[in-house]
Parts: structure tokens; sequence; C-alpha cells
């Protein structure tokens, strides 16, 4: 997924509406296997309101 981030960084902010449009308002992130860099994108309000509000001590913040 790398190559298509970068390949498209000059306009990443549509590049990632228009991923997140095609996968239902929420898509994967999966770095290069040696940074552990997998995220999680959504864009989803109910998803937002879960994370946020209902169930914010379940989603801890990594550690540096």
């Amino acid at each position: 997924m790398l190559p298509q981030v970068l390949s498209n960084l000059w306009h990443i902010h549509d590049f990632v509406t228009n991923v997140l449009r095609q996968r239902g308002g929420t898509g994967e992130f999966m770095g290069p296997w040696f940074t552990k860099m997998n995220c999680m994108v959504t864009s989803d309000s109910m998803n937002v309101h879960h994370i946020m509000s209902k169930s914010f001590d379940n989603y801890v913040k990594g550690g540096p």
C-alpha cells in the first residue's frame, strides 16, 4: 500500500477519501512489515462515536 500512498502524496486527502468511499468508510493501512505501522482509518460517524465516546477506554494509544 505504501507505493500507492507515495505516488498520490501530492493529493493525499483526495486519495484517502476515495479509498474510504470504496471501502464503506473504514479502511486499513498496512505499512511495510519492518515498520509495524498498521493503522485503521475511519470516516464513519458511528465508528468515530463508538471510539471517542462509548468505548474510549478500550482504545489505548500505542507506545513510543
